[in-house]
């Protein structure tokens, strides 16, 4: 059974173990310093997802004036095609509709903007190379 539970100091190697599994596929070792300054500052609305206490995956959101934004999104990758995404996803949207948050944005890759226009994210812009050499940012963007 699937759980969502807030982010804890003690899942930090765990969080930082499962990025590592997902590079170079989805992410590159560099971004892992990036990461970490999120977790160690940023991570207020940050939540992991637990398959029988054992963390699948992770994701959270911030906000900036009236925009919801969604940030670091990562499974397992044991975990991932089962739904967790989606329900780490679906989990934080509501967080922010409930907070009255009408729009909401996510910085992510080539390798999983499709994911997020199944909840009607739309690209905005591309910018090649951001995260690192042959990892481009798409700035995608939902009205809620």
């Amino acid at each position: 059974m699937y759980t969502i539970e807030e982010y804890n100091d003690k899942d930090r190697e765990e969080l930082l173990k499962i990025f590592r599994l997902n590079v170079p596929d989805y992410f590159a070792a560099e971004e892992e310093q990036d990461l970490i300054m999120f977790l160690d500052n940023y991570a207020d609305n940050f939540y992991v997802c637990k398959n029988d206490g054992v963390i699948s995956g992770y994701g959270g959101h911030n906000m900036k004036d009236d925009l919801g934004i969604l940030s670091w999104y990562i499974v397992h990758p044991g975990y991932q095609k089962k739904g967790i995404g989606r329900l780490l996803v679906d989990y934080n949207i509501a967080e922010l509709k409930r907070k009255g948050y009408k729009r909401i944005r996510v910085r992510t890759s080539q390798f999983t903007d499709k994911f997020y226009e199944k909840f009607g994210f739309a690209l905005m812009r591309i910018e090649k190379d951001f995260w690192a050499k042959g990892i481009d940012l798409y700035e995608m963007e939902m009205g809620v």
